[in-house]
């Protein structure tokens, strides 16, 4: 992905910035200290597995496939790339992989993604956390 980007941009001979094209990632998160992933964990293999329909259903029309969603127990520690890199765990595991990212990817914009179907509590919760913890944190 980094590298179809960095094409693009090459290509197009501007750089994001304020006055150029503005770049957004996506971040899917879930603060919530160790049991993060186990909460989290089935409501992103849902998303991702309907993701995946969506980009299969693309393919037909010349798009290229989406791997398979592994089971919800290799989510942590894929033996392949996801769809997705979800930002899972503490504040400062969420903070470092959001660091990692921005950096990575040149991002001049965040979108911050939730998890659908997981409890509105625990939403509100990581929401929390994310808007006192994480954000006085990003640079």
């Amino acid at each position: 992905m980094t590298q179809l980007l960095e094409r693009a941009i090459a290509e197009a001979q501007k750089l994001p910035g304020p006055e150029q094209d503005a770049i957004a990632a996506l971040i899917l998160e879930q603060i919530a200290d160790d049991q993060a992933w186990d909460e989290a964990a089935p409501h992103f293999h849902h998303l991702i597995s309907v993701y995946g329909e969506w980009a299969n259903a693309a393919s037909l029309h010349g798009g290229p496939r989406a791997r398979p969603v592994p089971p919800v127990n290799e989510l942590r520690v894929p033996k392949e790339p996801l769809m997705f890199r979800p930002a899972f765990g503490t504040t400062a595991n969420v903070s470092a992989m959001l660091e990692r990212s921005v950096n990575r990817l040149r991002t001049t914009h965040l979108a911050l993604g939730l998890l659908p179907g997981l409890p509105p509590a625990l939403t509100r919760a990581s929401l929390d956390r994310f808007v006192s913890e994480v954000v006085p944190e990003l640079t």
